[in-house]
């Protein structure tokens, strides 16, 4: 038996084995350990913190380059980007605006390898399929350029971009057919998109149905009927079409509207222009004289007043433009035969002869000239000579819009 004495002695003793003596310098060995343990904690912490601040830092710097270049502040953009790609970035955004900047550089060749990177990436990456497709459309590979136009309008059918991209690829196969159908099929999904109506007229243009091109953009002015771009090619399809009174009406509302991508002068030239071949001489004139100013060495510009001066009746004008043009260009035939038209119509026959003789030997204005020669003389009672100079008019294979305006007077 033991006492109690004993009893705790030998606890005592049994517990002092497996205690670590806790002397001053065991305290200092506990409190390193601990530090070292807090540290180590500390330092992974730390890093996956610096690695998540440099992700976060450089998705912002991507966005700032992306916006520098949305900007057209290119030279920035590239430095933010090459900044990121200096720092180990490796993101399918950082290569899909890579690839853009290389396309504005037109070198197609590291836009096509940075594009594949971010499609590579990410495959859902639609915008970065409709670059790619741009890129190796200029490298000369027109059935990749296809593939891609189409993954990207697979993932975003409803793109304009992407519909025009892919049908001007099915054109440069000549797939025509199917380029206008896809055509049709968006402009019933994609309600009110301008660049797709327009692309889709200029295929009928292309195909030579100018008429269908002209009901697809009157239906277009209707949906939008303040964009100038559905108009400026509206009246392109008019003129084309002979219906130069129409056309002069869209320009000068284009003109009204002060919106279009035209200056304001070739917006009354073209008002001018289109008058004229209306047959309305007097408005032409009228915007004519408002262009006189900018137009004051432009030959073809006082030929063109002079002509429509000639149509309205106004020999006088027509005679001031003649000279004028005479003065920029000496001895041009087309300002002689206009000279000589305007002493024809007040009846100063002989100074008409000398004038039209001058240009008697220029190719494009012989028959105008022989005619108005034979002209003339008939004014003048020579048959003989009126019917010599009529002979070589026939020989002439050239026709005169001058002489067709002068036929048709009353």
């Amino acid at each position: 038996m033991y006492s109690k004495s004993e009893t705790r002695n030998s606890k005592s003793e049994t517990n002092s084995k497996f205690q670590f003596p806790m002397t001053k310098a065991n305290w200092v060995l506990v409190i390193m350990s601990l530090v070292f343990i807090a540290g180590c904690g500390q330092s992974e912490m730390s890093k996956r913190m610096k690695a998540d601040w440099e992700n976060n830092t450089n998705d912002i710097k991507i966005s700032l380059a992306q916006q520098q270049f949305d900007e057209g502040k290119y030279d920035q953009a590239a430095a933010a980007l090459n900044e990121c790609r200096g720092q180990g970035t490796d993101t399918p955004q950082m290569h899909m605006l890579a690839g853009r900047l290389a396309i504005i550089d037109k070198n197609y060749q590291t836009a096509a390898a940075e594009l594949q990177k971010a499609v590579k990436s990410n495959e859902k990456m639609h915008p970065a399929w409709y670059w790619l497709a741009v890129a190796e459309e200029n490298l000369g590979d027109s059935q990749k350029a296809m593939e891609y136009f189409e993954k990207a309008l697979l993932l975003d059918p409803e793109n304009p971009d992407y519909v025009i991209g892919y049908g001007q690829a099915l054109i440069a196969a000549d797939r025509t057919d199917e380029a206008i159908n896809l055509y049709r099929q968006k402009m019933q999904e994609i309600r009110n998109s301008v660049p797709l109506y327009i692309a889709a007229a200029q295929l009928y243009v292309k195909n030579s149905d100018r008429a269908s091109a002209i009901d697809l953009l009157e239906e277009a002015a209707l949906l939008k009927p303040d964009d100038p771009a559905i108009k400026e090619n509206l009246a392109v399809c008019y003129i084309s079409e002979g219906r130069h009174k129409d056309a002069q009406k869209v320009y000068v509302e284009l003109l009204e509207n002060n919106n279009s991508s035209m200056s304001r002068t070739d917006c009354m030239s073209k008002i001018a222009d289109c008058a004229a071949m209306a047959g309305d001489y007097k408005t032409a004139l009228r915007f004519y004289n408002r262009l006189a100013i900018d137009k004051r060495s432009d030959i073809d510009f006082w030929l063109d007043m002079g002509q429509a001066a000639i149509g309205a009746d106004l020999p006088k004008k027509a005679l001031s433009c003649a000279e004028i043009a005479a003065q920029i260009s000496p001895g041009n035939p087309y300002a002689a035969c206009l000279a000589g038209c305007a002493y024809y119509i007040s009846g100063e026959y002989h100074a008409a002869i000398n004038s039209f003789r001058s240009a008697a030997g220029d190719y494009d204005n012989a028959s105008m000239a022989w005619s108005m020669i034979g002209r003339c003389y008939k004014k003048l009672g020579n048959e003989t000579l009126a019917k010599q100079a009529f002979q070589k008019a026939g020989e002439c294979e050239k026709q005169s819009k001058l002489l067709s305006m002068l036929e048709n007077r009353k």
